[in-house]
């Protein structure tokens, strides 16, 4: 492509730089012509005018051998019309890290907290670096799951929280509520025993003799609270407390009411 060489016209335009991927400007030509002085541009630089099909290298735009120009001077009462978007760079594409570290971290938050505030943090820099890349830079849908993820999980921690202290309340409320229970069963079984030795002067009772459906029973039915099993109990008349075990091996005792001095035969 021939570059336009009239310093008449080049005054006024405006050039886009890229640098390893990454666009810069617009820039007069006095600007550019410092920074090439300075040795801001290195060799590979490339720039871009509205109008040009391609990029082209500024050393071949701006040989060293051309005379710096002036800057352009404003003339009143005419309007430049702002730049048109130039042409996306070419170059080569990388995945964000901080997009990858976003969701696995995110990922992780779900079974730890902290990694979830990291998914939360990574992601943002990560949306940031990606819009800013101009195409260079992806991953801009991982970094974004990360995101939902952490914030997800920062929201339903303080649910978590109230669950962790509320489930060890509840266990209490409900073993102290199961040994209740289990002692009204057992004051039951002690009433209907005394009962029972009473009426046929006796000094043992078992649980076959005071529980069941027929008449002459005292108890009709006796339903287990925690897998408790009370078929084998046998209480004695000089027994002074009552106790069965449950499913989980806690045992249960119950002060008796009715107790006799009298020893069984």
């Amino acid at each position: 492509m021939e570059v336009e060489q009239n310093p008449d016209v080049r005054i006024f335009m405006s050039y886009f730089i890229g640098v390893q991927g990454v666009q810069s400007g617009p820039f007069s030509e006095a600007v550019i012509r410092e920074k090439i002085a300075r040795g801001e541009l290195p060799a590979d630089a490339l720039c871009w005018v509205e109008g040009w099909s391609d990029w082209l290298r500024v050393s071949a735009v701006f040989p060293a051998t051309a005379a710096p120009l002036p800057p352009p001077m404003p003339v009143e009462g005419v309007r430049t019309a702002p730049p048109a978007a130039s042409p996306a760079y070419q170059g080569p594409v990388v995945t964000s890290g901080l997009a990858i570290t976003s969701l696995v971290t995110g990922v992780f938050g779900l079974v730890f907290f902290l990694p979830a505030i990291a998914a939360v943090i990574c992601g943002h820099i990560a949306c940031s670096k990606i819009k800013h890349s101009a195409g260079r830079i992806a991953g801009r849908g991982m970094a974004i799951t990360g995101l939902v993820l952490g914030y997800l999980i920062i929201a339903l921690m303080p649910i978590g929280l109230m669950a962790a202290m509320a489930i060890p309340a509840f266990q209490k409320v409900r073993s102290a509520s199961q040994e209740k229970a289990i002692q009204l069963n057992l004051r039951m079984i002690d009433a209907a025993a005394g009962q029972y030795m009473l009426e046929n002067g006796t000094t043992s009772a078992r649980y076959a003799d005071l529980v069941g459906p027929e008449e002459l029973k005292y108890i009709a039915v006796l339903t287990p609270v925690a897998g408790e099993d009370y078929t084998r109990l046998v209480i004695l008349s000089t027994d002074k407390e009552i106790s069965v075990t449950m499913e989980g091996g806690r045992v249960i005792t119950l002060e008796r009411n009715y107790v006799s001095d009298k020893p069984s035969f």
